[in-house]
């Protein structure tokens, strides 16, 4: 009997120290992974931010069309991360479940809102929602509520125009080829009510302007239009517009051939939580598979930190005051 329970307890050590092995193995093999992953993950998350929230610009003034400038390419290197020793089992499972996540996301750019929720902790996960409700991208404060109320009136008006405009285009056009016979005193009542109602759009627009720069709409209103319209506008003596379907200013997010620089950011929501939960695995990653140095934050930066962006949006609105 004492044999048989001093060999019970000898297979019950050779069985713990090979599973302690096994773990061991399991762990490095999952923070290699991890050093070996990371690269590519800072490189999605760079990438979305650059097709997220970079504002296009249009290729020359002649409008050659709407292009983004290429996603500069970062070189990263984590094989300087020194591992932890020893992870508990809890910390390799979450682990393993970050790295399936990075797996498949970089294969498939999917993501499963269920794994997520088994590979970060509560706090993570919490933190990762506040994220995503956050604006922390400048170009989120000054685009993310769409175009101002003041424009819509303007931008109606400028549709109708350009629709009679197009409408007399086409009418000269199929005139001079034979496919249709149309007075001439008919073409030139189109043209006429086109720049009546271009006539029309701009003063909208002039009054509008002049009613935010004396602050009837609030004091951050002058700044919101200047940022929205795709030219600098001047209503003075020497002002550089034109009554007319080239010359008018125009809103941005216009798909117009005669806007100079109409872009505007994505702002997708998909591309948004995709940054904020790869930004959410990427620490979670490292502070499971790596050491990492403690950094001391002065509160006081901390709170400026936090307050950069507003501080940049109203900046910049005051800017032309």
């Amino acid at each position: 009997m004492q044999r048989q329970r001093k060999r019970q307890r000898l297979e019950k050590a050779h069985r713990g120290k090979n599973q302690s092995e096994i773990d061991w193995c399991t762990a490095r093999t999952a923070q290699y992974t991890t050093q070996f992953l990371l690269p590519q993950v800072a490189r999605c998350i760079d990438d979305i931010v650059h097709d997220n929230y970079t504002v296009p610009v249009n290729a020359n003034v002649a409008n050659a069309g709407v292009t983004v400038a290429p996603s500069v390419l970062y070189d990263y290197d984590a094989a300087h991360f020194a591992l932890r020793p020893a992870l508990t089992q809890d910390e390799l499972q979450r682990l393993q479940s970050i790295i399936s996540i990075y797996s498949v996301y970089l294969q498939t750019g999917a993501m499963r809102l269920s794994a997520l929720r088994n590979a970060l902790k509560p706090a993570q996960y919490a933190d990762m929602t506040a994220a995503f409700k956050t604006r922390e991208h400048p170009e989120e404060h000054m685009y993310g509520d769409g175009i101002p109320f003041v424009l819509k009136d303007f931008n109606l008006k400028l549709r109708k125009a350009d629709m009679k405009f197009g409408q007399y285009e086409r009418c000269t056009s199929r005139r001079d080829s034979g496919r249709m016979k149309i007075k001439q005193s008919v073409l030139a009542a189109m043209e006429n009510k086109s720049e009546s109602l271009y006539e029309e759009a701009l003063e909208d627009l002039e009054e509008t302007f002049g009613c935010a720069q004396r602050g009837d709409f609030g004091p951050e209103m002058f700044g919101q239009l200047e940022i929205w319209m795709d030219r600098p506008i001047d209503f003075g003596l020497y002002r550089d517009i034109s009554i007319d379907c080239v010359g008018m200013p125009r809103v941005r997010g216009s798909k117009s051939l005669n806007a100079l620089d109409a872009g505007l950011p994505k702002l997708s929501k998909r591309l948004k939580r995709n940054e904020c939960a790869l930004k959410a695995l990427l620490v979670a990653s490292c502070e499971i598979a790596f050491v990492l140095p403690e950094v001391q934050v002065d509160p006081v930066i901390a709170a400026a930190q936090s307050q950069k962006l507003k501080l940049m949006l109203g900046r910049l609105k005051k800017s032309n005051d």
